[in-house]
């Protein structure tokens, strides 16, 4: 109604003084208002699951989805992250989030999933992890076993105040109790998170919440600022290792990859990905006013499609200068291009390399820094150069503690620096 121009001038009319209480309330108590605000949100996603479920005949559902892409689909995630265990609870978390008077909010939501939050994705995975003739078939076909105590659930990770929301309707009685005990686990890592991204120890989450709610707040978040690297390594690697907020990682088992597909997907996706962003922000560091979005002050958005600097111009395509610089003149992202560390035999690499010519361009451009972990020679890391050419490091290894402190060595270092 208040779009449209017969109804305009009325609903403004009518409806004035109920967006100026709003907005007086916004204005003094943001943390609250956004308090209240997601608890009602909270409330209404309970009632909105995602429905899947299997019709009369056996190969097709409602959807149109078939069981074996649907045993696909599960595979493929457990797949390409080398899963191995399954506990009675396991969360499939996509990320978004939450920020008031900002024509650049997408670009904080989950790119995967075109500028949207990836809640819808992380909660369909699980309903088809959940369904029974999935199992099933993953068990028979793929050897695959997840024990029937195994509950799976979506959830999303909200980026601007660290709080991981759990869609926990159709949880059993039986794991109640596990399920309070994670949401109160993921309430202490929201503390600490905020505590260290905010650099404060008293009321981190309320502070983060009031800063998203703020619509006079210009950096609700960092988003991905000073990304500068990408880890596909199994999570022991780097479970020591203090990569302050800079990496990427992509849960990766060579040993349990006896094909090689699953690194050729996440060559393929995952890398090229992270590429991309990592590229996003490179070229709104190094020249905001061209490939940037300019600074936010005088944003005018326009068309509800796009934002132009003050009262014309071009559209702007990239990030506002908030988004990389810390105050006018003085940057907060380094403009780096990706270094990728990879725990593999060097052998497969090269193969996936030959074998994709759209991922051996990205590496002999230097848009990507290879650095590949061999664990078949020692743990040495050799570095990609131009034409397949590799120069080693002097860098052998054994042993868990001395694979984790191998991610800190001079090698990445240099490439980072």
């Amino acid at each position: 109604m208040k779009n449209m121009l017969p109804s305009a001038f009325g609903y403004v009319e009518g409806s004035g003084i109920f967006y100026g209480i709003a907005s007086f309330a916004r204005t003094i108590t943001p943390g609250y208002s956004y308090r209240l605000k997601t608890k009602n949100a909270t409330t209404h996603e309970a009632i909105c699951q995602p429905k899947i479920e299997l019709s009369q005949t056996p190969s097709h559902d409602d959807s149109g989805i078939s069981l074996q892409e649907k045993v696909a689909i599960v595979k493929s995630a457990f797949d390409l992250t080398g899963w191995k265990n399954f506990a009675p609870l396991v969360l499939f978390v996509g990320h978004g989030s939450h920020s008031a008077n900002n024509p650049f909010g997408s670009s904080l939501d989950c790119g995967a999933c075109a500028a949207s939050p990836g809640r819808h994705n992380a909660r369909m995975l699980a309903k088809l992890a959940n369904i029974s003739e999935v199992r099933h078939q993953l068990a028979v076909e793929h050897q695959l076993v997840i024990p029937a105590s195994t509950i799976f659930i979506g959830a999303e990770h909200n980026t601007t105040t660290d709080e991981i929301t759990i869609f926990d309707a159709e949880v059993p009685d039986t794991h109640q109790e596990q399920l309070q005990k994670v949401k109160t686990d993921l309430y202490k890592a929201q503390q600490t998170a905020t505590q260290e991204r905010l650099s404060t120890k008293k009321n981190s989450i309320a502070l983060a919440q009031e800063k998203a709610n703020n619509w006079g707040e210009t950096r609700p978040e960092w988003g991905l600022a000073k990304n500068a690297g990408f880890i596909i390594a199994p999570r022991e690697l780097t479970k020591n290792v203090h990569l302050d907020s800079r990496c990427f990682l992509h849960s990766y088992d060579w040993k349990m990859d006896t094909t090689g597909k699953a690194l050729e997907g996440i060559l393929q996706g995952p890398m090229v990905v992270t590429q991309w962003i990592n590229n996003h922000y490179y070229f709104s560091t190094v020249d905001n006013e061209t490939f940037g979005g300019g600074s936010k002050i005088t944003h005018n958005i326009t068309g509800k499609f796009g934002v132009v600097q003050g009262n014309g111009g071009d559209l702007k395509m990239g990030l506002p200068l908030q988004s990389v610089n810390q105050a006018d003149k003085e940057i907060y992202h380094q403009p780096l291009r990706l270094s990728v560390l990879v725990q593999a035999p060097t052998e497969r690499v090269e193969l996936i390399l030959r074998q994709n010519e759209h991922l051996k361009t990205l590496l002999d451009n230097e848009w990507i820094y290879l650095l590949v972990m061999d664990p078949l020679q020692e743990n040495r890391i050799k570095r990609y150069k131009k034409d397949f050419k590799w120069d080693f490091s002097d860098n052998p290894t054994s042993g868990k503690e001395e694979v984790s402190k191998q991610v800190d060595t001079p090698v990445f270092e240099e490439v980072l620096s």
